[in-house]
């Protein structure tokens, strides 16, 4: 190439002197700068991403995807610029050495006049530009190289061309895009030498004669051979996409599909290689007639084979009889989607939902049920703060999880939350760089209550303005200090969801005293039993030396790093601690479950986070948005997702990880281990991924159904509980996801309740829940679970219980409304709904398959309006059965209401009053003697009762006794109805004139 450098360069001419040394110098000094800029920038970030993988103990995942990408940008990268060097070059070599016209030559001798004296350099910086665009678009495909180069066999075949489908997953996409890339370097080349030919006379548009120069015509017909040729491998390619093209009646082939566009691809594939060859004929025939011909038809083919003609088929012959043609079609993309999505081991059964157990038998079993939550993990998160947060810099997550725990022998369902550091809600003037980046470093202690009750076993009656707690305070006490070591567990929370963007920690010497403020002071006024602490975890980069201080300050852009003497020789420098984060970096493969949650494990608290592999290739299943099948009320704007497109069709629950909230240990477990997707990541980084026999038990206790899966697993499963094709295409038994009734046009989240199913046996299981609605209409369709305990063999089993399509049970919307309408409910909540201090605020309304019925249960939250320190106080619970609601101050009392009866202090039932007569019975819940005497003056005392009854209300109310107030109103109610009712008899059995 060295005529591209040396050729055409004119001597310099004399002229009249310039000073331009000192603007070229200081350009020249600029340049480099920003290089050098750049450079240390650059190696920054790596050099601190290195560290940080290293301090984990996940290095060789930072080599391995480092490596690759570099690999691929050098070579896809060097390829394009090569292929565009020699191209320019062969095209300039070949020039013609007899001048062109004159008029041309006027036109284009400026211009290579002007180009001469760099037009080497030229040439280098135009191949190096393009050859680094190329190597960047390489360098993102490093997954998709990765999977190829890792490719496993799924075992099975798909039934249009016999294919693993392991070649649609791992291989497809790759070849693609390598076809991709060929396409663009012949055509970024033939661009490039049709300029350069143009420039220097090989391409003549203005002759009469001879447009083109034989070696202009030769180069440009190969290549233009190579893009036609490679356009035939991507026909024959795009045949295989046809199993997971989107827009049609469903994913995959269809009828059109099969008969019109797989037979166009055909076609178009040969008449493209016989083009092709045209071409590359040309080099011997110097006549474009025939290859234009070729180019000609392959374009005319194009529009009306691979256009035209389905469009008619499909509008003409496969519209008018539509279900029959499609039904083969629809058939095996429900078994491939079934399959994809792991639907098919579901057990569905028929599910009456009405009470198979009289009044007395439901009232006991509801009562008894231990998966009745009435804690709401959303609406608690501020009582949760107000009551431990302890003091303004900590804080818990906006939604509090829920876990169970043995606890005294029995199951217990907890909701949590993690008492984290929260920078914000410190003093203004307290924010200075020592106290954000050395102080105020780590949360404490987790804070956890009892999912299903107001009052803790052996503790006092809680009167509504707090739940029983499960664990409190600081340093923490509770069920989970018990259960823990025998010095409790490590409290201190140096990673998670909130934490700050970076701590320094360690001191120089064992001897200095510690500065990190590790237990707020006492009570109250006394700050005397303030502690601090030394971090000693194994997680953490060294920042002891000058070089990585200095890197870490042009990270974060603090020079802080560097002059502070607070960072000493043995200091270390915590980031990147929210575990969610942590473990996308250490497995950037895997998508992870947007709810991460907190367990307290052999003296530790551990992060338990889910990893999915997913893919957007398996043939024949059904694509679905993620975004759009993981958003609920909870997560209205959820998008996680590490494929390119959001948009899949197969996802599995390949890992279960763990972050150790204190040291930072992050741990990989394989937990569905023939998912060859998952195969395919060990082999790239292996070592990375531990077997599944080795989490510990203790953890796996606490390990649970990922939310994430199951949502996207029930709203496939709303369409493809179907399997018969003909009522798939009609959509006549089509399910959607319940719409949450606090949140217009949102999905109900998946609740986790511990539920009895007539599948599941006869002890309740911990699983996540969700229900269904038929399209268009709001009373319910179905009940969804999904066993969620993974210490459990029926772990991951759906059960599914369909509501009779024959007759109407109400569904979420229905009851949410009969319960807001219903006059008990209203009257207990008045003077809160029309006090302009207070709001009523509807909890999560749970359903539980109970007795043969179904039971909503809902708890009414109130909420003082403006001012501090406010939250939401648990007041009423309101339940239903079918229309019949009921409502009371505990789940026991709305359940007597609900059926009434009465409810002993065991659980059991009996039904009020002792026969016939409605006024025999003595006052409702005051253990009254029973009334006598005729029935009007039963009347009067009934009346008398009622009236009493109010005013002692009235005077709870003014107490701030809300527990009397309802208590003492329902009663009132009673006697007044139990006074109509023997009104209207004695009105039925006077005779009439």
């Amino acid at each position: 190439m060295s005529d591209l450098f040396d050729e055409g360069v004119d001597e310099a001419q004399p002229g009249p002197e310039r000073s331009t040394g000192r603007p070229r110098a200081l350009l020249i000094t600029g340049f480099v700068l920003a290089g050098l800029l750049i450079a240390l920038l650059t190696f920054s970030s790596l050099w601190t991403e290195k560290l940080w993988f290293g301090s984990v103990g996940f290095g060789e995942v930072f080599t391995t995807t480092l490596g690759t990408r570099v690999l691929l940008w050098v070579v896809f990268g060097g390829f394009m610029s090569v292929a565009v060097a020699v191209n320019i070059w062969l095209a300039h070599r070949n020039r013609p050495f007899v001048a062109p016209l004159s008029m041309q030559r006027d036109a284009l001798d400026r211009y290579r006049d002007a180009l001469s004296p760099m037009r080497g350099w030229l040439v280098v910086a135009i191949s190096l530009f393009l050859g680094a665009f190329a190597g960047s678009s390489a360098s993102g495909e490093w997954r998709t190289y990765l999977l190829w180069r890792h490719r496993q066999s799924f075992g099975s075949t798909d039934p249009y061309f016999g294919r693993d489908i392991g070649f649609y997953v791992f291989s497809l996409n790759w070849w693609q895009y390598v076809l991709d890339f060929a396409m663009a370097v012949v055509l970024i080349s033939l661009m490039a030498s049709m300029l350069v030919h143009y420039l220097y006379g090989g391409i003549r548009l203005q002759s009469a004669h001879e447009k083109f120069s034989d070696a202009a015509q030769v180069q440009l017909s190969v290549l233009v051979g190579l893009f036609v040729l490679l356009k035939a491998v991507d026909y024959y390619l795009a045949r295989f996409d046809l199993l997971s093209a989107d827009g049609g009646l469903v994913t995959g082939m269809t009828y059109t599909r099969d008969h019109a566009v797989l037979p166009a691809r055909n076609i178009l594939m040969g008449i493209a290689l016989i083009c092709a060859l045209l071409f590359f004929l040309n080099v011997w025939r110097r006549t474009w007639l025939l290859p234009s011909m070729g180019l000609g038809l392959l374009i005319v083919s194009a529009v009306i084979i691979g256009m035209i003609w389905p469009t008619l088929m499909q509008r003409l012959q496969v519209k008018p009889s539509e279900p029959a043609k499609e039904a083969a079609y629809i058939e095996k993309n429900i078994e491939a989607t079934r399959m994809a999505f792991n639907l098919d081991d579901a057990v569905v059964q028929p599910y009456a939902g009405t009470p198979t157990l009289d009044d007395k038998q439901l009232a006991e079993a509801a009562v008894n049920s231990p998966g009745i939550r009435l804690v709401d993990p959303k609406l608690v998160q501020d009582i949760f703060e107000q009551k431990q947060q302890v003091r303004g810099y900590y804080s818990v997550a906006p939604v509090l999880d829920v876990d169970r725990y043995s606890i005294d022998g029995r199951e217990r369902d907890l909701v949590l939350g993690v008492r984290e550091l929260n920078q914000a809600g410190l003093d203004d003037s307290a924010k200075n760089w020592n106290n954000l980046h050395t102080v105020y470093t780590h949360g404490y202690g987790v804070i956890a209550a009892y999912g299903n009750q107001r009052k803790a076993d052996d503790g006092p009656q809680v009167t509504g303005d707090e739940p029983a707690w499960a664990e409190r305070d600081i340093p923490p006490e509770g069920q989970l200090t018990d259960l823990s070591s025998p010095d409790g567990y490590e409290g201190r929370i140096y990673f998670g969801e909130n934490s700050p963007e970076y701590s320094v920690v360690g001191k120089a010497n064992a001897a200095d005293p510690s500065i990190e403020l590790d237990l707020p002071g006492g009570r109250g006024d006394d700050s005397s039993t303030e502690q601090t602490n030394t971090y000693d975890g194994k997680a953490g980069v060294p920042v002891g030396g000058y070089t990585n201080r200095l890197l870490y300050a042009i990270r974060f852009g603090d020079p802080e790093l560097v002059l502070s003497n607070q960072v000493n020789k043995n200091s270390k420098i915590l980031y990147e601690r929210d575990p969610r984060r942590m473990v996308e970096k250490v497995a950037p493969w895997l998508t992870i479950d947007e709810d991460p949650f907190p367990a307290v494990v052999d003296g530790r608290v551990l992060w338990v986070l889910d990893g999915f592999t997913a893919t957007n290739r398996f043939p024949l299943a059904q694509l679905g948005s993620y975004e759009d099948m993981t958003r609920d009320s909870l997560a209205p704007d959820q998008l996680q997702f590490q494929l390119p497109t959001d948009q899949i069709n197969y996802m599995r629950n390949a890992v279960k990880a763990t972050v150790d909230a204190y040291d930072g240990t992050v741990k990989l477990y394989a937990w569905d281990e023939s998912d060859p997707i998952l195969k395919a990541w060990m082999s790239a980084y292996p070592g990375t991924v531990l077997p599944k026999s080795e989490i510990p038990a203790d953890v796996l206790e606490h390990m649970r159904y990922p939310e994430d899966l199951f949502k996207v697993q029930r709203y496939m499963l709303a369409s493809y509980h179907v399997t018969d094709p003909s009522d798939f295409y009609q959509r006549n038994d089509k399910w959607v996801v319940a719409t949450d009734p606090n949140s217009e046009g949102d999905f109900q989240p998946p609740y986790r309740l511990s539920v009895q199913t007539p599948s599941g046996g006869e002890d309740p299981i911990f699983s996540l829940t969700s229900v269904y609605t038929p399209v268009n209409r709001a009373n319910l369709a179905a009940f969804v679970s999904v066993d969620s305990d993974a210490s459990l063999p029926s772990y991951g089993t759906m059960r599914v219980l369909r509501l009779p399509s024959s007759s109407q049970i109400a569904g979420p919307g229905n009851i949410a409304n009969n319960i807001g309408t219903d006059d008990g409910v209203k009257e207990l909540l008045f003077p809160f709904t029309n006090n302009n201090n207070s709001t009523v605020r509807q909890g999560n309304l749970l359903t539980l398959p109970v007795g043969g019925g179904l039971l909503y249960v809902q708890p009414l939250y109130t909420q003082r309006v403006g001012g501090e320190g406010n939250y939401p106080v648990l007041r009423f619970v309101a339940v239903s059965f079918g229309e019949k609601v009921g409502v009371g101050v505990t789940l026991s009392s709305a359940i007597a209401d609900l059926l009434d009866v009465q409810l002993n202090d065991d659980g059991t039932a009996t039904t009020p009053g002792t026969g016939g007569n409605p006024g025999a019975g003595g006052d409702p819940g005051t253990g009254s003697d029973p009334i006598t005497g005729t029935t009007a003056e039963q009347i009067r005392v009934l009346l008398a009762q009622a009236d009493e009854l109010f005013t002692q209300a009235d005077q709870a109310l003014q107490d701030g006794d809300l527990s009397g107030y309802a208590d003492k109103v329902k009663q009132a109610r009673a006697a007044i109805d139990r006074a109509l009712t023997l009104a209207e008899q004695e009105k039925a059995a006077t005779p009439s004139n």
